[in-house]
């Protein structure tokens, strides 16, 4: 994540990073989808836009996630 990019203080990135093992071209993939997620809604990055962002990149290279592999965080998919 830039240290330019606007983060709310939500947003857990030792968290994404502990739980969803991914290579750097796929972080850098969600993290430009939760900019402009973020961008949309006129605010700064939040959790929800990268929990967003990460489930969209897992359906994209066809892995499954659930609502259940977020966690606590998971209830922020549901209002998709």
């Amino acid at each position: 994540m830039p240290e330019q990019a606007p983060l709310a203080a939500d947003v857990d990135i030792p968290f994404l990073a502990r739980k969803f093992r991914l290579s750097g071209g796929y972080i850098r993939n969600i993290t430009l989808a939760a900019a402009f997620l973020a961008a949309a809604d006129g605010a700064c990055i939040r959790m929800r836009d990268l929990v967003r962002a990460t489930r969209r990149e897992h359906q994209k290279i066809g892995k499954l996630v659930t609502e259940a592999d977020f966690e606590t965080y998971g209830p922020l998919l549901r209002d998709l």
